[in-house]
């Protein structure tokens, strides 16, 4: 499981093996540099975990507004 971005701006938390081929499938297109910012072991039902913890923050599909709450998950994994 991954989660995406840029510096600021919306995450993607998503799965896939390996996820920097991933990362580079989504750098295309993108406008801002991309980059891994955490990395868990883990499939399909660790991606919903996430996908339903932070569905408040959800804006389309597998991208989430930037939240504070995300914010702090990322600073724990």
């Amino acid at each position: 499981v991954y989660f995406i971005g840029g510096q600021v701006g919306p995450v993607k938390i998503g799965h896939t093996n390996p996820f920097a081929k991933r990362l580079s499938e989504l750098q295309k297109g993108h406008p801002k540099r991309l980059m891994v910012l955490a990395a868990l072991k883990g499939g399909r039902e660790l991606e919903r975990y996430f996908h339903h913890r932070f569905a408040a923050e959800r804006t389309s599909g597998e991208w989430f507004v930037r939240s504070e709450r995300i914010e702090e998950e990322l600073a724990l994994l």
